[in-house]
């Protein structure tokens, strides 16, 4: 069982709930919805998952974060990074970058 908790900043309420549900569970972490908690609690890791490319509503997200004073390394997770999000996103401390699709390894 893994210890990190995992704050989930997602544009889609489904991907949010089957990531917080689901998958990250069952990889053993904790993982925390950030509409959850005002301000959430201390996290090892932030997602942001974006699969709108369109959609701002996670970067906003990441943004309250950071200025909540939050440091914990964001991984972004997109299907394609535009040179606008990556502007955008890098200099808030997005540490690694998954394109998606992203193949559940369990199966």
């Amino acid at each position: 069982m893994n210890d990190a908790h995992v704050l989930v900043l997602a544009d889609s309420t489904g991907v949010t709930d089957y990531l917080v549900d689901v998958l990250l569970p069952q990889a053993g972490y904790t993982a925390i919805r950030a509409d959850d908690f005002t301000p959430p609690p201390p996290c090892d890791v932030i997602l942001v998952d974006i699969s709108l490319l369109r959609s701002t509503s996670p970067f906003a997200g990441l943004k309250t974060q950071r200025r909540m004073g939050c440091e914990a390394p964001a991984i972004l997770c997109v299907p394609r990074l535009t040179e606008q999000m990556a502007a955008e996103v890098f200099p808030l401390g997005i540490r690694e970058l998954v394109l998606k699709p992203v193949e559940d390894a369990a199966g």
